[in-house]
């Protein structure tokens, strides 16, 4: 279950401008002025800090979902790890039984 998301405009710039910028790095303030040149579209101060930011989160958890134990960045379990190593284990055990 994704939390509700107030203004999903700003997701949908994110996405249109490319949540990272193409070498891996978070997007930065050259990316959007580029984006807001060629679309006509004059971001907020607080939007552009927003979209920045969202960026800098999606390429961070890219890079701790590179790690085999990352728990999904969705599912609000990272207190009960415990608890999902013992569901993953029971389900690979099922599948090679």
């Amino acid at each position: 279950m994704m939390p509700d998301n107030p203004a999903p405009y700003l997701t949908d710039w994110l996405i249109e401008i490319g949540p990272a910028a193409p070498g891996g790095d978070p997007l930065g303030w050259r990316d959007l002025a580029a984006w807001q040149d060629i679309t006509g579209i004059e971001l907020e101060p607080w939007e552009g800090r927003l979209i920045r930011r969202l960026s800098t989160d999606f390429v961070s958890q890219r890079h701790k979902a590179e790690k085999a134990d990352c728990p999904p960045p969705y599912t609000g379990i990272e207190d009960d790890i415990p608890a999902m190593r013992q569901r993953v284990s029971a389900q690979i055990a099922a599948i090679f039984g």
